[in-house]
């Protein structure tokens, strides 16, 4: 039965280089995309650095689901047209998902959660809007979203054998993903493992702090609106059948059990649906 110390998990972690590559990048266009000083060239410069991101992202842009009159042809051409707050979400969720995936089991662990991360953000816009909540930055949302599992991509990548052993964990005993890792982790798990990599990243506090404790927050020790939202998004994934990981048997309730003030709540789940169903074309294009 594998079991990993604390220290190995981080030591397996630390020897990653796709998230040396991940952090410049992300950094980056994240920095440049929120400074009043940034310039559509300085942003496309940063992401015609990586030629396979500035591809897809021409692709994506060119793709049904934008509807575009006209080629777009440049990044610079992209950012102009869809705006600095698209080109950032769509950077992000293309580099997160290129720096994670195979062909393997492995592969499609990551795609199915990605799929969950990015319903995480679609639920998590809906909440902001329809309890019309204040006080969270409207471009941290998605982002917060699609990072807050991010650790299990990580563990997958770093140590797959433990990532094996938390899914067998998961059916025999039917824990929760979280509760696993920390089985098989010796006490970590993919909330800490993320947060420490969104921190070498450069990331917003609020964003971190929604990655570390999305699980848990009642463990915050400040008000942290951001965190609030992405724990009731994540849990609604499950109740809506978008978990992050597939298993033959049902997640455990309190994976869902946050959002049950949700079950009833006819106008969030109109507006999920529409969102959902206009951004379909997207996520078929992201894959």
């Amino acid at each position: 039965m594998l079991r990993l110390s604390y220290e190995d998990v981080f030591e397996r972690v630390g020897a990653l280089t796709e998230l040396v590559t991940l952090a410049g990048s992300v950094a980056q266009i994240m920095r440049i995309a929120r400074d009043p000083s940034g310039t559509a060239a300085k942003l496309a410069a940063v992401i015609s650095r990586d030629p396979a991101l500035a591809m897809k992202l021409l692709s994506t842009v060119n793709s049904p689901f934008y509807g575009l009159r006209r080629t777009i042809e440049t990044i610079e051409d992209a950012v102009v047209v869809l705006g600095f707050s698209e080109v950032e979400r769509l950077s992000l969720a293309i580099s997160v998902m290129k720096h994670f995936s195979a062909r393997t089991i492995r592969g499609q662990a990551v795609n199915q959660l990605f799929m969950h991360s990015l319903v995480c953000g679609i639920a998590a816009e809906t909440l902001v809007e329809c309890f019309q909540l204040r006080g969270i930055d409207s471009d941290d949302i998605f982002t917060a979203a699609l990072l807050h599992d991010v650790g299990k991509a990580i563990i997958w990548q770093a140590m797959p054998d433990a990532a094996r052993e938390v899914m067998a964990v998961m059916e025999g005993s039917h824990l929760s993903q979280f509760h696993a890792e920390q089985e098989v982790l010796c006490g970590a798990n993919h909330c800490v493992v993320g947060a420490w990599a969104s921190g070498e990243w450069n990331l917003p506090t609020s964003i971190i702090h929604s990655i570390q404790m999305h699980h848990t927050p009642l463990e915050a020790k400040n008000d942290v609106p951001l965190l609030k939202v992405i724990h009731i998004a994540n849990a609604a994934c499950y109740h809506l059948g978008f978990p992050a990981v597939k298993t033959k048997t049902a997640p455990p309730t309190a994976a869902y059990e946050s959002c049950a003030f949700l079950h009833g709540n006819e106008t969030f789940m109109q507006g999920f649906r529409t969102r959902y169903e206009a951004k379909r074309a997207l996520f078929d294009s992201l894959a």
